[in-house]
């Protein structure tokens, strides 16, 4: 309810989650009024091993819009930019699919660690493609703050947070540590 009532006209949500709660986020967004736009399936590198089901070896994302109506996909206010490493067609046109497999990895090995991060490439994807430069991106599950640095690389405001005050503090090292002191020409702590 609260992003249906915060987004703009034509904006765009994108939720990330598990298999598991795909078809529920789809479900509520309808109710509050939000339109469906994609389902994107991004395949895991590492799947937690299971022996009684299927390991769930992939995310899905959730596109909608505001709001719900027919004529959505063609809204001048809507942004659609196809990312320049999405597979080309056959005839070498653009041709944006639903499933990505090639997400790249998401535990940072030599840098700043955090649980469940979600990699860099499909973030990259889904911010360069719903949003143009200084675009405000709003992530209220900051987590490893992999949004946040995308933002911050891509040229896009970003608003984040976390229930979790580590992951606040761990975005923002990461953000010191990684791009700002290094541009700035600022000795690391490291």
């Amino acid at each position: 309810t609260a992003a249906a009532e915060a987004l703009r006209p034509a904006g765009q949500l994108a939720v990330i989650t598990g298999p598991q709660r795909s078809g529920l986020v789809q479900y509520v967004a309808e109710h509050v009024g939000l339109g469906y736009v994609n389902q994107i399936a991004i395949r895991k590198e590492f799947p937690l091993r299971t022996q009684s089901r299927f390991a769930h070896a992939h995310w899905v994302i959730n596109v909608l819009t505001k709001p719900r109506i027919k004529h959505f996909l063609t809204d001048p206010q809507r942004t659609f930019n196809v990312p320049a490493d999405l597979p080309k067609a056959a005839s070498g046109a653009d041709y944006p699919q639903d499933i990505w497999l090639d997400p790249g990895r998401g535990d940072r090995p030599r840098l700043l660690r955090y649980d469940n991060a979600l990699p860099e490439r499909p973030v990259r994807r889904l911010v360069t493609t719903l949003t143009d430069e200084g675009d405000h991106v709003v992530d209220p599950f900051l987590g490893s703050g992999t949004t946040a640095q995308v933002c911050y690389e891509l040229g896009r405001r970003c608003t984040a947070g976390d229930i979790n005050i580590h992951a606040i503090r761990f975005t923002m090292a990461r953000l010191l540590d990684e791009h700002i002191w290094p541009a700035e020409g600022t000795p690391c702590a490291s």
